[in-house]
């Protein structure tokens, strides 16, 4: 009797543990911010979508120095250019609201130092695994 109570006990341990550990999966592994509080670029799972973020604190610049958010798919070298903005304070965020499964989403800030389009400065983000 003694066995069956301890066998009992080990089998409603694992089917807990099997309920503890079962449910949906995260849609998304990685992503995060890379660089500098003053240069900042980041990318995260927001629900159903990827968010992509860059921040930029530039005290001291150039008047027509300009900040842009790149978001990017390193899966098929999808490249897409969004917000521009002064880099006295930047602060811009966009959603991607369809990704695809399988891909890798990074967010990129752009520095264009003199304004223009080139040269520029960038920092990515870590890898955001959808």
């Amino acid at each position: 009797m003694r066995r069956v109570a301890v066998g009992l006990g080990a089998l409603a341990m694992a089917g807990s543990a099997l309920t503890l550990t079962s449910g949906t999966a995260s849609a998304a592994a990685g992503g995060g911010c890379a660089g500098e509080t003053w240069k900042q670029a980041c990318v995260r799972q927001d629900g159903g979508s990827v968010k992509f973020e860059v921040h930029g604190r530039f005290a001291n610049a150039d008047p027509n120095c300009r900040i842009e958010l790149v978001a990017l798919d390193d899966t098929t070298g999808w490249v897409d250019r969004h917000f521009n903005g002064s880099c006295a304070q930047f602060d811009g965020y966009w959603n991607l609201t369809n990704p695809s499964s399988g891909h890798a989403y990074k967010s990129e800030i752009r520095v264009y130092w003199r304004g223009g389009d080139q040269p520029y400065d960038y920092v990515q983000s870590p890898v955001l695994r959808w």
